[in-house]
C-alpha cells in the first residue's frame, strides 16, 4: 500500500479517535451540567450503621454496611425494582465477612455524593489508593434505592464514570418504574394465548422457517431459559431450517 494511503488511513482514525472523545466529554459535561454534588470526605465507621434510604448519602451508607455485615437478606428491600430480581431473596443467609475486608471498608472514605436530575445518584468512596467505589442508586416511591456498584480509579475518573452513564440510567429507571407500574389484571393476556397462544417451541421454530433473521432476548442465569434453548437445539425442525447462529 502506498504511503500516502496509509498516511491518509492514520489521519483518518485519528480524526475519528478525537471525534469519538469530544462527543464522549460533551455527553459527560452535559449531565454534570444536570448534576449536584455535595462533598462529603468522612469515613464510613464514623457514620452510623442504620437501615435508611432517605437520602442518597443515607442509602449509599446503608449499602457499604450491608456488604460489612454481610446482610443479604436486605438487599431486596434497599434494591430498585430494575435488579431486584437479581440480588439475593429476603431469606438468604448472612455472608461472613473477613476481618480485613470490613476494615477496609470501615475505613474507606466517602469523598462525595452527586445527584443528576433528582432520580439518580451515586455515592464515590475511596477505598484504598487504588481503588474507588461508586454506588449508584435511583429514587423510587419515596425512596433512594440500590441499582448497582461501578468502579473509578480516583475522583476525576469515577465522577467521568457516572456522568457518561448517568442519562442511560435514568432512562433505564424510569422503564422499570413504568413495567412496575403496569396492570397486574392478567385476564386480558390469558384470553389472548387461548384464542392465538401456541407452544414456546413451535413458536420459536416456525419463526425460524419464517424468518431470514430472528433474535432471541433472554434475562441472564435463567435456567429455564437455557433449557429451553436447548431442547430448540435437538428438534429435527431446527436442525433443516436454521443456517448460523450468532
Amino acid at each position: 500500500m502506498p504511503p500516502t494511503v496509509i498516511s491518509k488511513i492514520k489521519n483518518e482514525k485519528s480524526i475519528n479517535m478525537k471525534r469519538f472523545i469530544s462527543i464522549l466529554v460533551i455527553c459527560c459535561l452535559a449531565a454534570a451540567i444536570k448534576a449536584q454534588s455535595t462533598t462529603i470526605n468522612k469515613q464510613l465507621k464514623n457514620f452510623p450503621d442504620t437501615f435508611d434510604l432517605s437520602t442518597p448519602l443515607n442509602a449509599g451508607i446503608t449499602c457499604s454496611y450491608l456488604i460489612v455485615n454481610g446482610k443479604e437478606n436486605l438487599w431486596r428491600n434497599a434494591s430498585a425494582y430494575m435488579i431486584r430480581e437479581y440480588v439475593p431473596k429476603s431469606k438468604a443467609l448472612d455472608r461472613t465477612v473477613n476481618e480485613t475486608k470490613k476494615t477496609r471498608m470501615l475505613n474507606g472514605t466517602i469523598k462525595e455524593v452527586i445527584v443528576y436530575k433528582d432520580s439518580v445518584a451515586c455515592m464515590i468512596t475511596q477505598i484504598d489508593s487504588a481503588f474507588y467505589s461508586i454506588r449508584i442508586l435511583g429514587f423510587e416511591e419515596g425512596k433512594w434505592l440500590n441499582i448497582g456498584e461501578d468502579m473509578g480509579n480516583g475522583l476525576e475518573n469515577s465522577r467521568k464514570v457516572f456522568y457518561a452513564k448517568a442519562p442511560s440510567t435514568l432512562g433505564r429507571l424510569h422503564r422499570s418504574i413504568e413495567v412496575k407500574s403496569a396492570s397486574t389484571d392478567t385476564l386480558a393476556f390469558v384470553n389472548f394465548l387461548k384464542q392465538h397462544g401456541i407452544e414456546p417451541k413451535d413458536f420459536l421454530l416456525e419463526a425460524l422457517t419464517t424468518h431470514p433473521l430472528v433474535i432471541y432476548g433472554e434475562l441472564h442465569h435463567r435456567k429455564v431459559s437455557w433449557d429451553f434453548l436447548i431442547s430448540i437445539l435437538y428438534d429435527r425442525r431446527f436442525n433443516e431450517n436454521v443456517g448460523t447462529i450468532f
